[in-house]
């Protein structure tokens, strides 16, 4: 198992429950010096007006304590609508459509779905106009053993619902969870915000027992962000069947669950175009890590299953996934955003500063750079997550909110940027 200093922990502990956001520096380009770790989830509450928070309108169609039952097959829903489609198997199971206001949060809850500490979670939902719906997976910090889970809690824990949403979504204007922000490139795409309370990086789908503490009891702990995340998307893509364009993004271990799980949300929506945008979470070549961090990640999450489903190498060598990723569709677009010097992530991966440095610029230049459609967004500078207002954060002279607008665009010159 993998074990660091308790110092260690403690401080990535603190570097995990502050929020940043990328900023201005002033001097044109974003994430220089050598800031605070930053956290890598939705934005920390602050008093705004009214957050326009709502319950889901329950029907006919959608009862309390059912919504998450197993629905009865939608025909074609999610079924691609290309002349090959009738070779295609039948997509998943869809469950009933969100009743949902537009242009205002709902939440949903799914009683079948768990955090990690066996309380039922759900979604949010704000139907818009746009051309496309986003995805976002939002993050929060990983565990995967008893010290990194049960004594440290080195990951955002449960419960959340309706509450802590509606208190969480009082600070999403101006940022990318607002599709009103003159500055998002997702300006008025519908959205669909997943919590995230499982430690898992949203790949997991077991449960475990830690025990930890001497004269304590075993602490029963839910490793199901992928089984939530199929709960959820079986009324997501009811609700949006066939959107023109989708996106699936997240933020550090959201991001992590953006990449592991894009083929299962791809097939929910198989026509369109996708795109993926995974920020402070680059997967490194299979060098990089150390064998047992990798080893704990599988034994508590059941990681590796999901990644062979991708490819047979992507569990020893998980920078691969994204070029196998890119390869299976080649008519989506993946992008990455970090920094050089990440101020969380080397320390968590086991990692100097420079090993990390070093790896990621080897991950994009011997992986990431052989696939047309996978484009990096790179800052000289430590912070953590660059997500949150894309329109302030500059390198190689543009934005990152410009850059993700041309990848939306389909440019045929959309390309890495940074150093």
């Amino acid at each position: 198992m993998f074990v660091r200093s308790h110092g260690l922990r403690v401080a990535l502990v603190g570097a995990m429950l502050t929020t940043g956001c990328g900023g201005d520096t002033g001097s044109g380009e974003t994430g220089g010096g050598t800031p605070t770790p930053t956290p890598d989830a939705a934005p920390a509450p602050t008093p705004t007006p009214d957050a326009h928070v709502t319950p889901e309108r329950h029907d006919a169609a959608v009862t309390p304590g059912t919504q998450d039952a197993a629905p009865e097959p939608t025909p074609d829903a999610a079924l691609d609508p290309s002349p090959d489609a009738a070779a295609q198997p039948p997509g998943p199971v869809l469950g009933p459509p969100i009743d949902a206001p537009a242009d205002r949060w709902t939440w949903v809850d799914f009683p079948d779905s768990t955090c990690d500490d066996g309380s039922p979670t759900g979604i949010a939902v704000r139907p818009g106009d746009g051309p496309g719906v986003v995805v976002y997976l939002n993050g929060g910090g990983l565990c995967w053993d008893a010290q990194t889970c049960v004594v440290l809690h080195t990951s955002t824990s449960g419960p959340f619902g309706g509450a802590q949403f509606a208190q969480m979504a009082r600070a999403f204007e101006g940022t990318i969870l607002d599709p009103t922000a003159a500055g998002n490139p997702f300006r008025g795409w519908s959205y669909v915000f997943v919590p995230y309370c499982t430690g898992d990086g949203h790949t997991g789908d077991r449960r475990q027992t830690y025990d930890a503490q001497a004269n304590a009891a075993p602490v029963e702990f839910n490793h199901t962000g992928a089984r939530n995340l199929d709960l959820f998307m079986s009324r997501v893509a009811a609700t949006f069947p066939a959107p023109e364009n989708f996106a699936l993004i997240g933020p550090s271990a959201g991001g992590l669950g953006a990449l592991v799980n894009y083929a299962h949300v791809r097939d929910y929506w198989r026509g369109g175009t996708g795109f993926v945008w995974s920020d402070g979470f680059p997967l490194l070549g299979g060098d990089a890590l150390p064998d047992p961090l990798q080893t704990a990640w599988d034994t508590a999450w059941g990681l590796d299953a999901r990644l062979e489903a991708l490819c047979p190498a992507c569990a020893a060598d998980p920078a691969q996934v994204l070029t196998a990723l890119a390869a299976r569709y080649p008519g989506d677009r993946f992008a990455l955003s970090g920094t050089t010097r990440d101020g969380v992530l080397p320390p968590w991966f086991g990692l100097t500063v420079e090993a990390y440095t070093a790896a990621f610029e080897a991950a994009r230049r011997d992986v990431y750079a052989a696939a047309p459609n996978v484009g990096t967004f790179v800052v000289d500078g430590a912070q953590h997550t660059l997500m949150l207002r894309p329109d302030t954060v500059r390198s190689g002279g543009t934005t990152l909110a410009a850059w993700l607008e041309r990848m939306l665009a389909g440019d045929a010159g959309w390309d890495d940027v940074g150093p």
